[in-house]
């Protein structure tokens, strides 16, 4: 009998290189609705953005990064209704205002708390009272809990504020008005 000769397994190169889950099933069999719901996406916050004039406070455009993606990508869960974007933003805001205020307000720089330390501690802090005010009241909105930190470790004026409530208006708006064509991607 001759030498049994091996050869390579007889299947597609996806399979056999292990990369065949790399993409979701209902992204491979509508391709083009995934481009589409990811285009409108950028298009909206790329025009909140623009229509604000949004690029001096970077950590609060990260957030509304975040909030796209969970008004685009996942447009009927919980973080994607108007009451939990609208109510976790407005937790955020007030958490973060509040634990600003708080930190400007203690004599903390005379027990030796440097100024990144006191960054760190109140920073916690508003995160952890956004994120208790947002389960409580059932507005939990991930990415305003970062509009929490984000007040308390950069200076901020009214302005900023009022940018965000206009940010989030606006991204709530236009999630309202796609609503229709928009389905889970995830």
């Amino acid at each position: 009998m001759g030498k049994a000769v091996r050869t390579w397994p007889r299947r597609p190169l996806g399979r056999w290189l292990h990369i065949d889950g790399l993409l979701d099933a209902k992204a491979r069999a509508h391709p083009w609705r995934y481009v589409a719901q990811c285009a409108l996406a950028a298009v909206t916050i790329g025009a909140t953005m623009l229509f604000l004039d949004a690029l001096l406070h970077t950590e609060i455009i990260a957030t509304l990064g975040a909030t796209t993606f969970i008004l685009f990508a996942l447009p009927t869960s919980h973080g994607a209704r108007p009451r939990a974007l609208l109510g976790g933003y407005f937790w955020g805001i007030v958490a973060g205002a509040a634990c600003c205020a708080l930190a400007d307000r203690l004599p903390l720089q005379q027990v030796a708390l440097s100024s990144r330390a006191q960054d760190i501690l109140f920073g916690g802090l508003a995160v952890g009272l956004a994120i208790l005010a947002m389960v409580v009241t059932n507005t939990e909105h991930p990415p305003a809990a970062g509009v929490a930190l984000s007040l308390v470790v950069r200076p901020w004026t009214v302005n900023t504020l009022l940018f965000v409530a206009a940010a989030v208006l606006l991204l709530a708006a236009a999630h309202r008005a796609l609503w229709r064509f928009l389905i889970d991607l995830a």
